[in-house]
């Protein structure tokens, strides 16, 4: 026969604070949302957050418009006629068009530091749509005859024909920024530990 000990106390419950912001642990409030941004505590269990974090939304949206911009200045210049080989047009549409690859370099490496790589996927996905759709306002920003559809058809068939590539350069121009933002992670952890 086994001793009794009186009742047992009841198992250590987390405590959420009103906003379901934090929880205790019974020494400390600790964030319900891990450090990637991907988990949720509920209490009893951390789950799986399918909700896009607010960080990665503005920071992509801005990346998202620095990637359309090229190809948009390109559609005004398409439209006005200017750009027919003006040195002008030229400069501003490849100046942006570097802007477009170092920010998707840059944008891929902020993510990566803050360690919510998962999100590159979607954002190639979003990215190439970007991409796609400026393009076929472009090609609809051609003048052509009247009554002509070689415009529409053109834009089709860029669409058809591009998608996969402009995907596989987003994704490879995304993650090379991912690698460079985890060495660089990796780097400042380094420097960390020496200083101590």
């Amino acid at each position: 026969m086994q001793p009794s000990y009186g009742p047992m106390p009841p198992p250590l419950v987390p405590v959420l604070s009103q906003d379901f912001a934090w929880w205790w642990n019974g020494e400390r409030w600790l964030p319900t949302i891990s450090a990637d941004g991907g988990y949720r505590f509920d209490g009893a269990h951390w789950r799986r957050v399918r909700q896009l974090p607010q960080w990665v939304a503005m920071s992509g949206l801005i990346w998202l418009l620095t990637v359309a911009s090229w190809a948009l200045a390109g559609a005004v210049f398409l439209s006005f006629g200017a750009a027919d080989g003006s040195v002008a047009a030229l400069v501003v549409i490849g100046g942006l068009a570097v802007l477009a690859v170092l920010a998707t370099i840059g944008w891929g490496a902020f993510v990566a530091w803050r360690g919510a790589t998962r999100w590159l996927w979607h954002a190639a996905v979003a990215g190439t749509t970007v991409q796609m759709t400026t393009y076929v306002i472009a090609m609809l920003s051609v003048p052509q005859s009247p009554g002509s559809a070689d415009n529409d058809t053109a834009a089709g068939a860029g669409v058809v024909l591009l998608s996969l590539p402009t995907a596989v350069i987003i994704l490879t121009l995304l993650w090379l920024g991912a690698a460079l933002g985890a060495l660089s992670h990796v780097i400042a952890r380094i420097r960390q530990r020496a200083r101590r």
